[in-house]
C-alpha cells in the first residue's frame, strides 16, 4: 500500500481520510510510541506531520486491529515484523561482505 505524500508528511486530516484513524487516535498511538510524527514548528505552533511510512503503518495498525489484534498486540507483531527484516538485511550484508573479501 502506498501514498501520494509530499516530503513533509500527511496532516492528521489526511491521515485520518486515507486510514479512518482519528486524531484522539493518532494522539493516543503517540503516547505510546507507536507511532513517530515529524514535528514541524511554525509561528507559534507545532503542527504533526506524518511521513509516508508511518502512514503505512498506521495503516497497518489499523488492518491488524480490524482482524482482532488488541493495539498492544498490532503494535509488537509490527515491531517484530520490523526487526526481522533488520537481522535479514544484516545478515545479508554479512554474507556480501563475506564473499567479497
Amino acid at each position: 500500500m502506498t501514498y501520494d505524500l509530499n516530503k513533509a508528511g500527511a496532516s492528521p486530516a489526511r491521515v485520518r481520510a486515507l486510514t479512518g484513524v482519528s486524531r484522539s487516535q493518532l494522539r493516543y498511538w503517540e503516547t505510546l510510541r507507536a507511532i513517530s510524527p515529524t514535528l514541524v514548528p511554525r509561528a507559534s505552533r507545532v503542527y504533526h506531520r506524518y511521513p509516508p511510512e508511518q502512514v503505512q503503518r498506521i495503516a497497518r495498525v489499523m488492518h491488524l486491529l480490524r482482524g482482532g489484534y488488541s493495539l498492544s498486540g498490532a503494535i509488537r507483531s509490527l515491531d517484530q515484523e520490523a526487526t526481522a527484516s533488520q537481522n535479514d538485511a544484516s545478515a545479508t550484508e554479512n554474507r556480501t561482505g563475506a564473499a567479497q573479501t
